[in-house]
């Protein structure tokens, strides 16, 4: 399963059910996307415009970040 960039902000019932960090309160929020991958899902480099959350639900994933 993959879901690519699905708005949360245009989905505020679902949004409301995610507990946000306080260092991201939603007021504030512009955007708010949400990626779903599977066991086999690989992201190439890339830059991203927006502050990334990463959450790990079961596995591992290596991230290597490198400065703007």
């Amino acid at each position: 399963m993959y879901v690519a960039q699905l708005n949360l902000l245009k989905l505020p019932q679902l949004l409301q059910q995610i507990c946000l960090p306080t260092a991201l309160p939603g007021s504030r929020l512009s955007m708010a996307n949400f990626w779903v991958g599977g066991h086999s899902m690989k992201n190439g480099l890339h830059f991203d415009n927006f502050d990334n959350l990463l959450f790990q639900l079961s596995g591992s994933k290596r991230a290597l970040l490198y400065p703007p």
